[in-house]
């Protein structure tokens, strides 16, 4: 069983909006832009929302199909690099997690958990740090940070889930068309 999320992340949504969830009430608060384009890189550009419809560009993210890597950078913080990795005969998603982000740093590890695209962020020490659910057909993705951690440790988090979307080929559009074909 699973712990009570420190943090629940929702979206984006087919707007590109990421909302954070009061669990006490259910509300979501709308707290990141985002943007996401196979296309072109980078291929991940997050923003924060701020008052009177503005927006703070911080973070981006750029796959390498060639390499099956993806390069992480959020302002402040060294880039981080999540690469492949076959250990075990388990596919994951492996990066080190730079000493600014605080916690128990070191290697994490993202790795399907069951069936469907369900991925679980563990460290080094075998704790499950988080959990993403990105394809679900009647909700948008949703990002379950279980460890009490700095903003920047979720940005980096949230950067590298986002980047699960973008390798399995799932851009913001295909979200929002399977969210419009489910809903309407």
């Amino acid at each position: 069983m699973d712990p009570q999320p420190y943090i629940t992340l929702i979206g984006p949504d087919k707007h590109g909006i990421i909302a954070r969830l009061d669990p006490a009430t259910g509300t979501r608060h709308p707290v990141i832009a985002a943007q996401i384009n196979n296309s072109s890189k980078p291929q991940i550009k997050l923003a924060r929302m701020l008052p009177n419809n503005l927006q703070q560009p911080f973070a981006t993210a750029s796959y390498s199909s060639l390499s099956g890597s993806l390069r992480v950078n959020v302002e402040g913080l060294p880039e981080i690099k999540l690469e492949q990795s076959w250990e075990g005969m388990q596919y994951a998603k492996e990066f080190k997690a730079p000493p600014e982000l605080g916690g128990t740093g070191g290697k994490m590890a993202w790795k399907p958990a069951g069936w469907g695209d369900v991925n679980e962020l563990w460290d080094a020490q075998g704790t499950k740090v988080a959990r993403f659910k990105s394809m679900r057909l009647k909700n948008d993705p949703q990002l379950d940070v279980f460890v009490q951690a700095s903003d920047a440790f979720v940005d980096v988090v949230l950067l590298a889930a986002l980047g699960l979307l973008v390798e399995g080929g799932k851009s913001l559009k295909f979200l929002g068309d399977m969210v419009g074909a489910v809903a309407g």
